[in-house]
């Protein structure tokens, strides 16, 4: 016959935990959790933000490289939603292969007959676009390589624009593009029309921390005036 051995008990209770001492863990856990949240959403600001600036240096390639195939000139647009914390960009190309904002600054609705659009419209939610010239970011634009960043340097502000209908937008009105910059049958890029310029840039900011002036999520897309080429900068 089996018979218990009266130690077991003794030794189970000895191997097991107290209600107090998982009360403890349990608590330890949280604070670990609390104490976590900032860096997490710090994290996921800086991922977000970075996921954009990855997205728009590459459809700026795509542009640079369409209108090197197509020997045409290509116009990349953005626009910011205050409202809904949106930045929306688009890229058009003239149809004739002829700079039409030569002629006129404003390319009206496309697509039409002489502008066709060659990506479509992307809005990225929570980011800031923000300017060359922005006094508060300007150690960030000063990243190497130089010059100094100034408004010479920044999206065109006038002289060229148009306007273009956003996909699921609250808004059944066209969205008029402003902030834009051209690019060339050879490659080069521009700010202004007929100007050739050294570079262009802009940054782009995680809405979420729009108000802290030193937060590292911002990063600086930069485009060689020249070659048309994108680097991206982050401080």
């Amino acid at each position: 016959m089996y018979t218990m051995n009266s130690k077991t008990p003794l030794r189970l209770s000895r191997l097991a935990f107290s209600m107090v001492e998982l009360l403890v863990v349990i608590c330890l856990i949280a604070m670990l959790a609390v104490a976590s949240l900032p860096a997490l959403t710090s994290l996921n600001r800086s991922g977000l933000v970075t996921q954009t600036a990855t997205s728009v240096a590459s459809q700026l390639e795509q542009a640079r490289e369409y209108a090197v195939a197509q020997n045409t000139y290509v116009w990349v647009g953005f626009y910011q939603d205050t409202t809904n914390l949106k930045m929306s960009m688009v890229i058009a190309a003239s149809n004739d292969g002829t700079d039409l904002t030569e002629s006129t600054p404003d390319l009206g609705l496309i697509p039409n007959a002489s502008v066709s659009l060659i990506h479509r419209v992307e809005t990225f939610k929570q980011v800031e676009l923000k300017e060359a010239g922005d006094t508060s970011l300007r150690s960030l634009f000063d990243q190497p390589p130089n010059p100094a960043s100034n408004m010479e340097n920044a999206l065109c502000s006038n002289g060229m624009a148009f306007s273009v209908k956003i996909p699921g937008s609250t808004s059944t009105s066209p969205v008029r593009f402003t902030r834009m910059l051209q690019f060339t049958p050879n490659g080069g890029v521009r700010n202004q029309t007929g100007r050739a310029i050294n570079l262009v840039e802009f940054g782009l900011q995680s809405k979420v921390a729009a108000q802290d002036k030193s937060s590292r999520n911002v990063v600086v897309v930069r485009i060689n005036g020249f070659t048309g080429m994108t680097q991206v900068y982050r401080p």
